[in-house]
């Protein structure tokens, strides 16, 4: 009997969101990664555009996976597997060889499942500094217009792996065996199908994958990799999400004491470009899985309530919608505000020029009345009689009522 572990962890490997692996940018991240050998796999290497994505159904057409790393923990046997995404969460699978001793009577569930957990996250945190290296020169040979900033860490501590999932990988025969059934149906007691347990041991069903404690009978060893490649693909879009939700809600809490608006918009637009473009590489993927695995897939994802999840990121993006266009609001005010501070003292400016032109050419007319052709004209008399600061004074009270004229027209506008 084996026992299959999947946890998403944090890694220090953050390409620039929106990278399609499909594309001739990608290249430059593919000439980063070190060769294959039986430690690094790069799924996209060797991987060809189809010309038709949809022409053979029973193959996946698209990878996300940067690549893989793999190895044997020597002190417990596990076989581990680091499956690395492009956005600081990636998988950490974990094979486990159970004893067959195990299957007795007095078999404990709860036991078997706190002990794998408690496994699992020893030999993920085990190996991860070896993989931190990995990555770390992977991102130093990545061009920099690739790439955003992580956050440096040189390895995790098992504190750091949570939500576990733990798969139950049964053959054929065990599923007869008493002792397992009665395991079967006090591991699946907590899921959202507990019945499920019933129908593998009778052999209507072959797996059952809802809520973090699954079970699958290994009739074929391409159905196995694709159940586990499709609870893989589910939890990391879940945890991918999750993270981001709390991203979302930690960069809100932030805006409301960040006084300089381009640092709130920057933080906020961040939030926006990388959950909406998850939920499309979402989408994407979805697009290009058979249809088995697409059931699965919505199988889990109902069992962990993604729906949820997604409907609280959404709630997230409204708000950062509504504080981006708040902010593009006030700075519309501003700049309004200002171009009429400007207009206003252009248009003072320009009276006062206009008052004191007139002041200067009336008198000028009245000391020379040969400029009017015959002699000047009350209109300039008064000007070249009137006092200076009198004059000065009339702008005043003029430009006073044009501003409240403005100030009435746009309120009531």
């Amino acid at each position: 009997m084996q026992i299959v572990t999947l946890s998403p962890i944090y890694t220090p490997l953050n390409l620039k969101a929106g990278i399609d692996p499909t594309s001739a940018d990608y290249c430059e991240v593919l000439k980063a990664i070190p060769l294959q050998d039986n430690t690094i796999v790069a799924p996209n290497r060797d991987w060809e555009k189809p010309d038709d994505s949809y022409a053979d159904t029973a193959r996946d057409g698209y990878e996300m996976r940067v690549l893989l790393w793999k190895c044997r923990d020597e002190e417990t046997g596990a076989e581990l597997t680091y499956h690395v995404y492009p956005n600081e969460t990636s998988m950490a699978e974990v094979t486990l060889e159970l004893d067959n001793s195990l299957a007795t009577d007095d078999i404990d569930a709860d036991a078997l499942d706190k002990e794998c957990q408690r496994i699992s996250r020893k030999v993920i945190t085990r190996h991860s500094a070896e993989l931190y290296k990995v990555l770390k020169a992977i991102m130093s040979a990545v061009p920099s217009r690739y790439v955003d900033p992580v956050r440096q860490v040189s390895s995790i501590e098992p504190k750091d792996v949570s939500w576990v999932s733990r798969t139950l990988l049964l053959t054929p025969g065990e599923r007869k065996d008493p002792h397992v059934q009665a395991l079967l149906a006090d591991w699946l007691r907590n899921t959202t199908r507990p019945e499920d347990a019933a129908a593998i041991a009778a052999g209507a069903l072959d797996y059952s994958m809802t809520w973090l404690n699954y079970a699958i009978v290994d009739e074929s060893e391409e159905q196995t990799r694709m159940l586990i490649s499709a609870m893989r693909i589910a939890q990391f879009f879940y945890a991918a999400q999750q993270r981001l939700n709390e991203k979302g809600q930690e960069a809100i809490s932030q805006t409301m004491f960040i006084k300089k608006r381009r640092e709130v918009e920057r933080v906020l637009t961040d939030v926006q470009a990388n959950m909406r473009l998850l939920r499309i590489e979402y989408d994407v993927h979805k697009l290009h899985l058979n249809r088995t695995k697409r059931k699965v897939i919505d199988q889990i994802m109902e069992g962990w309530d993604f729906d949820d999840l997604m409907k609280n990121g959404d709630r997230i993006l409204n708000f950062a919608s509504d504080k981006l266009t708040a902010i593009a609001n006030r700075r519309a005010q501003s700049s309004s505000f200002v171009t009429e501070l400007i207009l206003f003292g252009i248009g003072l400016v320009a009276i006062f020029e206009v008052i004191l032109y007139f002041i200067e050419y009336s008198r000028e007319v009245a000391t020379r009345p040969i400029l009017e052709f015959d002699r000047p004209s009350l209109f300039f008399r008064l000007f070249a009689s009137a006092d200076a600061d009198l004059l000065i004074l009339f702008g005043v009270i003029l430009s006073v009522i044009l501003v409240f004229i403005y100030a009435r027209y746009s309120r009531n506008k």
